[in-house]
Order: C-alpha cells, then structure tokens, then sequence
C-alpha cells in the first residue's frame, strides 16, 4: 500500500514556488512568502499541485481539503483568489487558471 506521503511527497517545486505542504510553508524564489498563507488556502494549492495540469471543480478541491458543503465551495473560491494576488505579488512565475464552466488549474 502506497502512503500519502510516497504518492504525494510533501515538499514541491513548481517553477519558482516551493514549499513543504504539511509545515504550511510556501517559498518564492526560497524566500518565505510574506503574508503567510491560511491553512486553507495552503490545502487548496497542495491539491492543485497534486493534480497540476487536471481541471478541478470547487466542490472537488472542497472534497480534496477534507470540507465538502455549500460554504466550503464557496470558500476555495475565495481562497483560489487571495492565492492568486498573494503568489502574484510576491512575483510567482505560474498561474491558477479558471477554465470557465468548469474549474481551476495549475498547467504543466
């Protein structure tokens, strides 16, 4: 049987973003991104790492974060944009694309 950490390690590297998921510890450029994300908005870009280049649905990234109900849906979108203007601002080289209709991404 393959643990969580074996199938989904807990340190990742997605361009100039780093970052130990299970620390809550986000890096740009192996700086500490400053503010500091919520625990939330930490578990909705893991799962978007974990399935980077899939499109996700909100009540699927909810199911993935442990939380599945109508706030908690509307929650990842919330927390899909203050992930976007934090790792914007702090000069993250990729994206969080919302594929209209459908859900988010981080492309390959």
């Amino acid at each position: 049987m393959i643990s969580e950490e074996e199938e989904h390690p807990c340190e990742f590297v997605l361009g100039n973003l780093s970052g130990d998921y299970f620390k809550d510890i986000v890096f740009i450029g192996g700086q500490p991104l400053e503010p500091t994300l919520s625990h939330l908005c930490n578990c909705v870009l893991r799962v978007l790492v974990w399935h980077q280049g899939n499109v996700l649905t909100r009540e699927q990234i909810a199911q993935n974060v442990g939380r599945h109900n109508s706030k908690s849906v509307k929650s990842v979108a919330m927390s899909i944009g203050r992930l976007r203007a934090v790792l914007t601002k702090a000069g993250w080289d990729g994206e969080i694309r919302n594929i209209v209709g459908f859900g988010y991404t981080i492309p390959r």
